[in-house]
């Protein structure tokens, strides 16, 4: 083989293998996470991902909010001394998991907490926790 093929070949099989990870996602790349100090630092309204959630307080700090950009899945967490809000807040059995993670999230879910519209809530250490 000559000098030109031997350079040639493996900067062909280089082009090739990044052509076709370029279109792949890498984990974790559809999601997406805000950081606000305190609830009014966050939008009111426009993209719904990251607008908080009716049962969050208005004296919320430290709220994140991490969303699945392309599918179901959100998970958000909060400091503050006022319980959730809202009527359709009520005491019930909290099923399953959330369906991603951040660095921030408890490892184990309690078996009971709130249940406000599509939302799990439950608080642990000062700090109230939900995924739907």
């Amino acid at each position: 083989m000559t000098r030109h093929r031997r350079i040639a070949v493996p900067a062909l099989l280089a082009s090739v293998v990044a052509s076709s990870l370029a279109g792949c996602a890498m984990p974790g790349s559809n999601e997406k996470e805000l950081v606000y100090e305190v609830y009014q630092d966050a939008p009111q309204r426009g993209d719904h991902d990251f607008v908080p959630s009716s049962f969050i307080p208005t004296d919320a700090e430290n709220l994140r909010i991490r969303v699945v950009t392309d599918g179901p899945g959100s998970v958000v967490s909060y400091e503050s001394a006022t319980s959730p809000l809202g009527e359709d807040c009520q005491p019930g059995s909290l099923v399953g998991e959330p369906l991603l993670r951040a660095a921030w999230w408890p490892n184990d879910v309690p078996a009971d907490g709130l249940i406000c519209g599509g939302w799990q809530v439950f608080e642990l250490d000062g700090t109230t926790y939900a995924f739907q």
